[in-house]
């Protein structure tokens, strides 16, 4: 057992430095191309370099992200291009450990980032985009509001209808609210009309209310009230907002709940949808290109650092290119969101098992 272990521990060894090394590559490669993308803006708002250090670092776990996949492809690539060229992987296949066994550690590593991976996105690459979104913005001059007017919302699976004069978003607060409630064969159930309503965390608290409510007999009762709430009325007040959300701003989850609430509401959700599926399946990507590479490194013969870094560059030109056909597709409507979702990630695992199974053993 013991040689069996060495022999994992070496092939670790041969992977995790080159991951390393070449994710700080890669991470450094997306801040250039943001850097030297605003670089004319942050001149002729006059910042200073702190301000432009500070959006770069706040940057940083974004790109580092980004450059997990990249990285694990070269990384594996180049480790067993180097075990090839340098005839050690012959001895190990002559010994009698096969290609699949050798790389268990490697795709558990890979599986491994995979995870971590998945887990930073969610925690902190993305929380800190927003705030180096905030951050550009306010360099630049730039103001962003969120307070609406002349809103008309519906919820299909309250079955409620809004209608406001005015959101205001830094008070969570309507103004000139109509609602209109029915049940899902269409019949009238209860109408509110309040001069404001205000959202107390859960649901909304309208103000100077006037309420019909349709009864049993099919009589309608009507109320005057100064203050009313009732559980049917807890639409987010994100729904309010002025403009489509950027889902790169949200998680995971908040994605999955603003696609959903498109659904609900009747508004194309398809691509929303899509994307935020993409956040699984991209999750998967550096153990699906780490088996990927494990069948390509060992075709390398020349050059191993420059062929597994243009290896890892087409991969992900590729990769993006698919990505981006796939999710207009589901954006279109011509295949399901899951579909789009995954065709990437499906391509190069179905050429990483490809490429494995006839590397030379």
């Amino acid at each position: 057992m013991k040689p069996r272990w060495t022999l994992h521990g070496y092939v670790l060894a041969a992977v995790i430095p080159a991951f390393l090394v070449s994710l700080a590559f890669f991470a450094l490669l997306f801040e250039l191309i943001d850097l030297f993308a605003n670089l004319v803006k942050y001149i002729q708002n006059e910042a200073s370099p702190a301000e432009v250090f500070r959006i770069l670092g706040l940057y940083l776990p974004r790109c580092l992200s980004l450059s997990i996949a990249p990285a694990m492809l070269f990384a594996t690539a180049y480790g067993f291009g180097v075990l090839k060229t340098s005839n050690e992987l012959i001895v190990i296949h002559g010994s009698g450990v096969s290609l699949a066994s050798f790389s268990v550690p490697v795709l558990l590593f890979a599986a491994l980032a995979s995870a971590g991976g998945f887990w930073f996105e969610d925690s902190a690459a993305l929380p800190m985009l927003r705030l180096k979104k905030e951050a550009s913005r306010a360099l630049m001059g730039q103001t962003v509001t969120l307070n609406n007017a002349e809103i008309a919302l519906y919820n299909r699976t309250t079955g409620v209808v809004w209608t406001a004069d005015y959101f205001d978003d830094p008070g969570a607060s309507l103004s000139g609210v109509t609602t209109v409630r029915r049940d899902p064969k269409g019949t009238f159930l209860e109408r509110v009309d309040a001069r404001r309503a205000r959202w107390d965390g859960s649901r909304w608290e309208f103000l100077d209310v006037r309420i019909w409510t349709a009864q049993p007999d099919g009589s309608i009762l009507e109320r005057f009230l100064p203050a009313w709430n009732a559980p049917y009325y807890a639409e987010s007040p994100a729904s309010f907002r002025k403009g489509r959300k950027d889902l790169e701003d949200l998680n995971t989850q908040e994605a999955l709940e603003y696609a959903l609430f498109l659904k609900s509401a009747g508004l194309p959700f398809v691509g929303a949808l899509a994307e935020a599926y993409e956040r699984y399946t991209f999750a998967a990507t550096p153990l699906v290109v780490a088996l990927l590479s494990i069948g390509a490194g060992g075709r390398l013969r020349k050059n191993i650092l420059l062929s597994s870094l243009l290896l890892s560059l087409t991969a992900s030109t590729v990769y993006y290119v698919i990505r981006m056909v796939s999710l207009l597709l589901a954006r279109l409507a011509l295949v399901s969101p899951i579909a789009g979702a995954a065709a990437p990630v499906v391509f190069f695992l179905v050429l990483g098992i490809l490429l494995f199974r006839t590397a030379h053993t």
